[in-house]
This record gives structure tokens, C-alpha cells and sequence, in this order.
């Protein structure tokens, strides 16, 4: 009796692990055995490294031997899939991502990646679908992440309100994904919700980036716009072009620090041929008063019954569509940016942490676009070159 159930569990420690043999100096054999689950998941750590270092076809290869270490390790497909997405080979990743829901139809992190893939793609029923797979799944442990995710999903459709419930909804958690915060401040301002906006910008506790310090500006600006006390133009104007200065010291390569320089003179004043982000603005429908909303925002679900149940004088407050200033070379230099413009071939200085995916994400242009415009190989991009984000 006791004899055959050892022999069972030789037999799956054995479909889990591997036996590696090395021969001494002595002339002895030493055998190893290695744990194939750990190995597996050892190079999906790399492959997602890799990833994060814009290093994408060795983290694919990382990835490779992850599934071929262990051939039904759901989260080997995962990363995988995510990797094939960033080099938009999206035929692979989808196959990847659907692997890996037929070895676990309950794993709701890849429920999740799948459905932003999907949502990229415009294919918004199937992202939803896979979104409340995973939010429907009380085993789910990060379901702050997927709320945030459908969030965008339901941005992406111009859908405010279910956008919005969705982000409230992750700050209901205790540890939300910060960029909740930056995407209910674009959320709101794309609406004319400046103070809103500006609230929830200030909640926002991470680093600096140049994309929040830009949306800042605009949000101060457009409050400023929208005509303010004496006292809160001192305070909005000055904390602008704090924001302003910093952003082209810090990070004046960057095409925000560029959309600022056409906008702003040197003094940090806006030039004459700058166009308010958005017209009209006094003329918007705001909650009773800003001082009443806050409260309501402090506490998430009690924001999430306020959307639902208060509609505003019964008016629709519209979408604006922005006008955005041409695209300009990234450069200090504003001759260069001249220059660039007349030539009408954009290109960006690449930052020290960039990627090729989210450049590609940045300027609409596919990845594989991006490689073959530029010519690049399996190194990737570095700090300091100049990325075209046009063809010659």
C-alpha cells in the first residue's frame, strides 16, 4: 500500500520537475532536480524585465521559454500575449491571451489584459464581456485594476458616466492605481468640469510626468479662463507658470514641454495666438457648487449615487472635441521646431525609460510602423536618439 502511493507521487513530482545530471572532477554524477513551475516562472520575471527595459524581442524569448518550460502555465501566456501586442503582432496575441483563458477560465488578470487589447482594437462588446468575467469573479484580487481598465474602455466609447462610475468605483479600494486620478481629471476636463479636475489632479500622489504637469497647466488655465476671484487667479496664474518652468527645465524634450513653448512665452504669459483649450466655458453646467461636490468625492460611493441619481437642469453637457496644436519636433530649440513643421515630418527625442509601445500609443503610429520608419532592429530604442514618427 504505502509502496504504491510513493510511486504515484514520483510520478507527479516528476511531471513538474526535471533531472539534470553533471559529472564531477572526481569522475562522480551529481543529479539536480529542477522545480519546472519555478523555472517557468523565473523567465516570465525576465520576460517582463525585459519588457520594462523596452528590450521586447529578448523578453519575448524569455517569454518562449517560459511556455516551453512549462507548457500549461496560463501567466507564461499572458506576458506572452502582452509582449506580441507591443510588437503589434496581434493575430499571436490574441491567440496567447485566449490560451491562456482555456488553461484557467477563471484567470481574471488575463480577463483583464485581454479586454484592454480588445478595447484597443475597437472591439468594445468583447472587451466588456471579458471585463465582467473577471469583476463578476469574487476571487479576484485586483479588481480596482479592472474597474480603472474598464473605466478607459468606457472613456474610449464616450461614455462619461459609465466611465466615471467605473473610476469612483477603484477609488472605493484601498490601494487604487494612481492614474485613476489622472484619468478622472482628463475625464472631467474634456467635459468642462474644471474644478473637478483640478480636484482630483491635486489627489494625485505619484511622481510628476510631463503628460500630468501639461494637463495641470491646461486646467489652471482653463479655470483662469473661466474667470476667477482676484485671489485665485494669483494662486492659479503663479502655481501655471511654476508648473510651466518646470516642465521645460525637466523634461524639454518631451512634446508637452513643445505644446507649452508654443503657447507660453518666456515670462510663462500666453502668446496671442494661443486658443483656449475650451470655448464658451462659462456657459457650462457645474453641480451646485464646488464646495457641495468635494464632500460627495471624498467618499466614492457616495459620488457613484450622485452620478446616478442627479441629472443637471436636464442638460447633457457636451463632449468637446480639442484642437491640439501641430505636432512639433522635440527640441529646445524653437527654430527647430519651425523648421520641423515647414518640413512636415515629426519626430521625438527619446526619453530615458520610453518605449516603442508607448510612443506608438502616444502618436497613433504602430509599432511596427515605427520600426521600419526608423529601421530598427531587435535593440530597440534608446535614450537620446531621434525617433521619426513619419516616413522620409
Amino acid at each position: 500500500m504505502w509502496t504504491k502511493f510513493a510511486v504515484v507521487i514520483s510520478s507527479v513530482l516528476l511531471l513538474n520537475a526535471c533531472v539534470t545530471k553533471t559529472i564531477n572532477s572526481d569522475g562522480s554524477v551529481q543529479s539536480t532536480v529542477i522545480d519546472k513551475n519555478k523555472l517557468s516562472d523565473t523567465y516570465i520575471d525576465l520576460a517582463i524585465e525585459y519588457q520594462q527595459h523596452n528590450a521586447p524581442q529578448v523578453a519575448l524569448e524569455r517569454a518562449n521559454l517560459a511556455v516551453s518550460t512549462k507548457d500549461d502555465n496560463p501567466k507564461a501566456y499572458m506576458i506572452r500575449a502582452m509582449i506580441y501586442q507591443q510588437l503589434a503582432q496581434y493575430d499571436k496575441a490574441e491567440h496567447d491571451f485566449k490560451k491562456a483563458l482555456w488553461l484557467d477560465d477563471k484567470y481574471s488578470e488575463d480577463n483583464v489584459n485581454y479586454a484592454v487589447f480588445l478595447c484597443d482594437q475597437k472591439r468594445y462588446p468583447e472587451a466588456l464581456y471579458n471585463f465582467s468575467q473577471a469583476l463578476d469573479n469574487p476571487l479576484y484580487y485586483t479588481p480596482e485594476v479592472g474597474y480603472y481598465s474598464r473605466g478607459k474602455c468606457y472613456a474610449k466609447q464616450g461614455s462619461f458616466e459609465s466611465a466615471n462610475k467605473d473610476y469612483l468605483t477603484a477609488l472605493n479600494y484601498k490601494t487604487p492605481p494612481q492614474d485613476t486620478y489622472i484619468a478622472l481629471a482628463k475625464l472631467h476636463f474634456n467635459h468642462q468640469n474644471y474644478q473637478l479636475a483640478n480636484y482630483y489632479l491635486n489627489r494625485y500622489t505619484s511622481s510628476q510626468t510631463p503628460e500630468t504637469m501639461w494637463l495641470h497647466i491646461q486646467i489652471l488655465q482653463a479655470l483662469i479662463d473661466q474667470g476667477v476671484s482676484a485671489a485665485k487667479y494669483r494662486e492659479y496664474n503663479s502655481y501655471r507658470k511654476t508648473l510651466g518652468q518646470l516642465l521645460v527645465k525637466n523634461y524639454g524634450d518631451t512634446a508637452e514641454a513643445q505644446q507649452y513653448l508654443l503657447q507660453y512665452d518666456a515670462s510663462g504669459a500666453p502668446l496671442p495666438s494661443r486658443k483656449k483649450a475650451l470655448p464658451e466655458a462659462n456657459n457650462v453646467v457645474l453641480p451646485d457648487s464646488v464646495a457641495q461636490a468635494m464632500p460627495l468625492f471624498e467618499s466614492p460611493s457616495e459620488a457613484i449615487s450622485h452620478v446616478n441619481n442627479t441629472t443637471v437642469h436636464n442638460k447633457v453637457v457636451p463632449t468637446i472635441v480639442m484642437v491640439k496644436a501641430p505636432t512639433a519636433a522635440v527640441n529646445s530649440n524653437p527654430t527647430a521646431i519651425s523648421n520641423n513643421i515647414s518640413t512636415s515630418r515629426r519626430f521625438v527625442i527619446v526619453s530615458h525609460g520610453d518605449t516603442l509601445y508607448g510612443i506608438s500609443r502616444k502618436y497613433s503610429v504602430p509599432v511596427a510602423e515605427l520600426q521600419k520608419i526608423n529601421n530598427i532592429g531587435s535593440r530597440g530604442i534608446l535614450g537620446g536618439m531621434k525617433l521619426y514618427l513619419d516616413p522620409q
